[in-house]
């Protein structure tokens, strides 16, 4: 029990310096920086298009993005 306790107030002080707003900011800007890394892969990529991180990506030379597309978390983009 004293475990748990421990745990919720550790857990309690790390949200007090680390609150969702900054982590959402934080992984907006992350996303971002993985976008300009990946886009050069593509064929063509449309302008203010995101690619989230965590993409698992195959011949990406032979795929376009267009303008303003959201590519989420976990995705899989394949061509043959």
């Amino acid at each position: 029990m004293k475990i748990l306790l421990y745990l919720k107030s550790l857990f309690e002080k790390i949200m007090r310096l680390y609150p969702y707003f900054l982590f959402k900011k934080n992984d907006r800007f992350l996303n971002i920086l993985f976008t300009h890394w990946i886009k050069s892969d593509f064929g063509s990529f449309g302008i203010n298009s995101i690619v989230e991180r965590n993409l698992d990506l195959l011949n990406a030379e032979h795929i376009a993005i267009g303008n303003n597309v959201t590519i989420r978390k976990n995705s899989i983009l394949l061509a043959w």
